[in-house]
């Protein structure tokens, strides 16, 4: 049925925004933690226990690293190779190099409904696999 049966972390600073995908993403029976910053999704994944199977973070956070650095801390943090998706509206070559550099999808502000779920959708087919992989946390390191 196309439904993406995963659950996702999604970080985005700006208040209308992450309403607007809360309801997007309930409407569509997507198991969805919508929140504001990197600090408070790193709490949830360290103090709390969540284990998404995909983050949703947006490139440019208020108040903390950028959205690449955000989710190379939660994949050290859950100790996976997370899939990601990248949302921004910053379309210039330079970020979007450094997006897919890193090997993230790029979801361009503003997207639809039904093409956040074609991202997510792109994501099912890597949530077996990091979570399996032996290699899983390769490439990121602590600083």
């Amino acid at each position: 049925n196309g439904a993406f049966l995963g659950s996702v972390l999604a970080i985005e600073d700006e208040a209308s925004l992450r309403s607007a995908l809360q309801r997007s993403l309930k409407a569509r029976g997507i198991d969805a933690t919508v929140i504001a910053t990197a600090r408070e999704a790193l709490t949830l994944v360290k103090e709390q226990g969540l284990r998404p199977d995909v983050l949703l973070c947006d490139y440019n956070l208020r108040g903390s690293s950028d959205g690449i650095e955000t989710i190379k801390s939660l994949r050290v943090a859950l100790g996976f190779n997370i899939p990601a998706v990248v949302m921004t509206g910053d379309i210039r070559s330079q970020t979007m190099n450094l997006i897919s550099a890193q090997g993230l999808t790029a979801l361009i502000k503003p997207f639809s409904a039904d093409e956040l779920l074609d991202a997510l959708r792109g994501q099912e087919k890597l949530v077996i696999t990091a979570r399996t992989s032996s290699h899983s946390v390769a490439g990121l390191h602590r600083y």
